[in-house]
């Protein structure tokens, strides 16, 4: 949603202070641009898990800000950007594997490019030190958008009543965006996201803990498949981060209170893990006592963006 044709500067709202947000956010005022960043929760929370970035996004930050990469940098662990996949459904120990033999499949990165790791909240942290406190405005939760003309702002209408006006609005409201639905109308399909009948647990867990059980496997990023799930494991700092995707072959989607996220107790875990291989069983006596779990969804039905990249 874009309306300027004058000579004045260009005033753009971002709607969404998560990971994407911030980085615009940051990107664009390193660029000159009068933005805003409007987020509905009153303070920002992140969850306790990792974050890994390809060689493409921390190209975009690069691109948006020099100095928001470098700090991005200074907080991550990297590692070489390959697709490491693992049998993790035998029996066999993995611990035992060794440099070299590590993987049962490998997809290697021909340009030789660098994956960067991190924890979610420190990615946050850093990124949010780019964003002036008085360009963050909390607790706006976006309820409309109007747009009445091509040359007139376009005015955003928050759940307080109150209003503000830009030429640009960039949503970055994740995927229950309201900014989605706006442009779509609530009767189209494509307003909301579909359920992906796929769920995923998420956890921090000790990296020299994880090193016990899986050996030399535990330093490198790596894809655990199995019937039915698969796990990717990469290192962050002195932890590492565990995400366990399982195929959800009900045909209803979760509870409403249940569609974005939850947290459950570690022997709902256990339990998905006490199906695979006996290094993956054993991750289940390193978690925390909870761990964070997101029933996926997606726009593959009905996507919004059809061009290209955007796809």
């Amino acid at each position: 949603m874009v309306a300027n044709n004058t000579n004045a500067p260009l005033r753009v709202a971002v709607v969404g202070a998560g990971v994407v947000g911030l980085a615009l956010t940051a990107g664009l005022l390193a660029h000159g641009i009068d933005v805003v960043l409007y987020e509905h929760a009153t303070t920002l929370k992140e969850i306790g898990t990792g974050i890994g970035l390809l060689p493409t996004a921390v190209t975009a930050i690069e691109a948006l800000s020099p100095s928001m990469a470098e700090a991005m940098k200074r907080i991550s662990f990297q590692l070489s950007f390959r697709l490491g996949v693992v049998n993790s459904a035998s029996n066999e120990d993995l611990s035992l594997r060794q440099e070299g033999g590590l993987y049962d499949l490998v997809v290697p990165d021909e340009q030789g490019r660098t994956m960067h790791t991190m924890a979610r909240a420190a990615l946050a942290t850093t990124l949010l030190d780019h964003v002036p406190k008085e360009r963050l405005k909390l607790g706006k939760k976006v309820v409309n958008v109007v747009s009445t003309s091509a040359s007139d702002p376009v005015r955003l209408v928050f759940a307080d009543g109150t209003t503000a006006e830009a030429d640009a609005v960039v949503a970055c409201d994740s995927a229950k965006s309201r900014i989605r639905r706006v442009m779509l109308g609530d009767a189209h399909p494509g307003s909301l996201c579909q359920y992906a009948h796929e769920v995923c647990y998420r956890a921090l867990v000790d990296s020299s803990a994880l090193r016990s059980i899986l050996g030399p496997l535990a330093d490198v990023t790596a894809i655990y498949l199995a019937p039915g799930a698969y796990l990717i494991v990469y290192p962050v700092g002195v932890r590492a981060n565990i995400s366990v995707y399982v195929h959800d072959a009900s045909h209803s989607p979760p509870p409403a209170s249940q569609s974005h996220g939850r947290v459950a107790p570690r022997a709902e875990l256990a339990t998905v893990l006490s199906k695979l291989g006996p290094n993956i069983r054993a991750i289940a006596d390193i978690l925390p006592e909870e761990v964070s779990v997101w029933a996926l969804h997606d726009l593959l039905e009905h996507p919004l963006a059809t061009l290209h990249d955007t796809a």
